[in-house]
């Protein structure tokens, strides 16, 4: 007796066939997220870091460039020396430029205020001044200053400062001495 071919898959056949396809899925599934979740970071963390930079150079070359800096206290070396949250940077023409942190859609951003001009940012709405502890509010003085002075002139100036994103949290900090 002659048995008829039979053309086809069984049913056992498809079900692996169709468990092996959805292992592999899975898999490649997972690595493509996993690599979009790094690229997100990486970019959280270029974005941090050229925010701070950007802000930290602008600060080091209006202080620099500067005629004086207020920022009271601004105690003798030596002397017990008191973070301030704003400066007030008074240029070789007696123009004035204030540094300050400001509260923005609900981020804290570092700004730069002149009168008779527009206030700029110093920083993007995708990053937040951070205080390196507590929060992202102006309040708790994520923006610091730091003078030291010389026979009662401002000499050098300690800036601090922490920037954060969704995933990345960075501080910045320097000290600019005054030219002039």
């Amino acid at each position: 007796m002659k048995y008829p071919l039979k053309y086809g898959f069984t049913l056992i056949e498809i079900v692996v066939v169709i468990s092996i396809i959805a292992m592999i899925s899975i898999l490649v599934s997972r690595v493509l997220i996993s690599m979009v979740k790094t690229t997100m970071s990486y970019e959280a963390a270029k974005e941090v870091k050229q925010n701070g930079n950007f802000a930290l150079d602008t600060l080091v070359r209006l202080i620099q460039n500067a005629k004086t800096v207020d920022i009271s206290p601004c105690p003798d070396i030596g002397a017990t020396r008191v973070a301030t949250t704003a400066a007030h940077i008074i240029n070789l023409d007696d123009s004035y430029v204030d540094v300050m942190c400001s509260e923005f859609s609900r981020t804290s951003r570092m700004i730069v205020t002149s009168p008779g001009k527009s206030p700029y940012f110093l920083t993007t709405s995708s990053v937040s001044l951070w205080d390196g502890k507590t929060g992202q509010s102006c309040f708790y003085g994520p923006l610091q200053f730091v003078c030291t002075s010389v026979g009662g002139k401002p000499s050098s100036v300690l800036i601090n400062f922490g920037l954060s994103s969704s995933t990345v949290k960075q501080i910045f900090s320097t000290t600019v001495s005054l030219r002039n």
